[in-house]
């Protein structure tokens, strides 16, 4: 995709009106404080007592709070953990192919008969409220064949954020800082042409992870002095909510 170069903005930061879009309204897990927040809910701790903030969803009357019941009953599987961090270490990683899982994939870790002691060590969550030889039980696959898939890790981490499963999400964020060599992360790079004519945008992973904004974004995307940009899109989407949306002029 080829654009031409001009002013880009974070639709909403010249309109107040729109500030609702870019807040969060937070409650202590632990104690039941609660406040507003600029930044999501599962990035920072509770200013009364210390405890994990999220999202504060009203039910109905006589209804459980969706987002707290799903947060409880889906934990962190250690044993998918340690396998993952082993297979990473040794370099068993698929970097590059898309993740796909299906029930040939299940049947074939699961072996006949049912070990569901190798089974767990693919997954990085399990499910409390089912029985724990059941598929059922076992929550978000990152690998097959010998390997951890990133986009098996990438998938899981967007899917952890919404669901505001803080373990999971950090244990897979620190997996994909590994497997990248550790270095700072970003979900964008630009590049320009020495001759200045033309400059590249890429976009990859997810919009808003490892604490890049849209408005970093475009602050970096507002130094481009070329007439002619290509944008090269390669992303599974982001958290609407917590990063602006983006719009040219």
């Amino acid at each position: 995709m080829s654009l031409s170069s001009g002013s880009f903005t974070v639709a909403g930061e010249k309109d107040n009106a729109n500030a609702a879009d870019e807040s969060y309204q937070c409650e202590c897990i632990e104690c039941g404080y609660e406040m507003e927040s600029e930044e999501h809910c599962r990035d920072i701790k509770c200013p009364e007592c210390g405890g994990q903030m999220r999202r504060a969803e009203r039910p109905g009357p006589g209804q459980k709070d969706l987002m707290e019941e799903n947060s409880m009953s889906v934990k962190l599987n250690s044993k998918g953990r340690s396998n993952a961090n082993s297979l990473v270490d040794s370099g068993k990683v698929d970097k590059t192919t898309s993740w796909s899982w299906s029930a040939d994939d299940e049947n074939k870790i699961l072996g006949d008969p049912a070990d569901w002691a190798a089974y767990t060590k693919w997954f990085m969550g399990t499910e409390s409220d089912a029985d724990p030889e059941t598929k059922g039980h076992y929550k978000y696959p990152f690998g097959k064949n010998g390997k951890v898939y990133r986009s098996a890790l990438i998938a899981i981490r967007q899917r952890a954020a919404q669901q505001d499963e803080t373990d999971i999400y950090d244990s897979v964020g620190a997996m994909i800082n590994k497997i990248d060599g550790n270095k700072a992360m970003s979900w964008f790079e630009i590049r320009a042409q020495e001759d200045g004519e033309l400059s590249e945008i890429w976009i990859y992973d997810e919009i808003g992870y490892w604490g890049v904004t849209a408005k970093d974004f475009v602050k970096e995307l507002n130094t481009i002095k070329s007439k002619k940009i290509d944008m090269h899109i390669n992303s599974p989407g982001g958290d609407v909510r917590r990063d602006s949306r983006l719009q040219c002029n």
